[in-house]
């Protein structure tokens, strides 16, 4: 089974994102439907990035996902349904009403494509007042801006929910991956590890070719899977532990293998002459440990923790935190032996 990620929340994946998710994953992904003009899509400022997802399409590397595959299949009914009640319940909070632009109209430059979108949804945005058809271009849905991006982020969740592969969404902004994740109250909640991997991951800098990476993936797969197991076995064993002095104990016995690991990518990366920078990412995870949940529930003062690893002269840190995730997201949690989310960035300024 192939491992997966699909970007959120726009249609063309930011290169940067890119080049760091199509080393690490099976397959990059975002939520494009089927039969799209990519001419109505591409503009000056993400021409670059559309580029080199072309690239990663012709090789393989970057398929589309279809809403459709969510939002018409009748098997999906459920699914299709959960994702319009909690869209309903955000957009009708006043947290987020807070936030939304009530003149976007003066200037509705953010569009949604119709097949992207049900009939349900548009007519409750319609009444809401922050949609309406685009009358120059009725393949398209003008939203108001965060309407939208809330909509995208909600949508790669529950598609990433139904792919066959294991498949997370991910994304490099941090606002929307608080706000489709992120709890309303501390009554309909529940408690999640909020897991941070900062300065550890060896990732293309900005100015490296896509064909290099390429290159360098399909050369150093055996390495590249194995770091990958790696920080999947840190994940298993963190969401097992009982208590937060077990899981200090087991990020320490991966000090020494995580510093040893990155290394020899770095070193593997530099003999490929792919110059890199140490990149950060988070991910959520669900606690399995009842012991844990116990502990935690009773005074989340416990965490977090942080474990610092010299590498290559840069000071990395593994912190291990808390999360109150929306009563809705339990069933996903659950059902993940590896974390449902995960957000990226790289530290532009530490060049490696």
């Amino acid at each position: 089974m192939e491992r997966k990620i699909i970007y959120y929340p726009t249609m063309i994946v930011p290169s940067e994102w890119t080049k760091w998710a199509v080393l690490y994953f099976d397959k990059v992904s975002s939520i494009i439907p089927e039969g799209i003009d990519y001419r109505e899509v591409v503009n000056p400022w993400n021409k670059k990035d559309f580029k080199i997802m072309k690239i990663l399409m012709k090789e393989g590397e970057f398929e589309p996902t279809d809403p459709q595959h969510l939002l018409s299949q009748k098997e999906k009914w459920a699914n299709r349904e959960m994702l319009i009640k909690e869209f309903k319940k955000i957009v009708t909070s006043n947290k987020f009403q807070s936030i939304t632009n009530k003149n976007w109209k003066r200037r509705p430059i953010w569009k949604v494509h119709r097949d992207k979108i049900s009939n349900e949804i548009y007519e409750f945005l319609h009444e809401q007042g922050l949609a309406e058809v685009d009358k120059k271009s009725p393949n398209w849905i003008l939203m108001e801006e965060k309407t939208s991006l809330l909509y995208m982020s909600l949508l790669a969740k529950y598609l990433a929910d139904v792919n066959l592969d294991f498949t997370v969404p991910g994304t490099d902004r941090g606002e929307y991956e608080k706000i489709i994740y992120g709890a309303f109250s501390d009554q309909n909640c529940f408690i999640s590890l909020d897991t941070k991997f900062i300065n550890v991951l060896p990732a293309p800098a900005p100015d490296v070719p896509i064909t290099n990476i390429l290159k360098f993936k399909r050369k150093r797969r055996d390495e590249l899977l194995y770091f990958r197991e790696v920080i999947d076995r840190i994940y298993r064993d963190i969401s097992m532990a009982k208590n937060k002095g077990e899981i200090k104990q087991i990020v320490l016995s991966y000090k020494e293998k995580i510093e040893m690991e990155v290394s020899k990518l770095r070193k593997m990366m530099r003999e490929e002459r792919i110059k890199a920078v140490f990149g950060t990412f988070k991910s959520l995870l669900d606690i399995k440990s009842p012991a844990l949940l116990t502990t935690l529930g009773v005074s989340l003062s416990e965490l977090p923790l942080e474990v610092k690893i010299p590498i290559l002269g840069i000071t990395a840190t593994i912190r291990i935190g808390y999360y109150l995730v929306d009563e809705i997201n339990k069933q996903r949690a659950k059902l993940r032996k590896s974390p449902y989310a995960y957000l990226y960035c790289a530290e532009k300024a530490g060049i490696i």
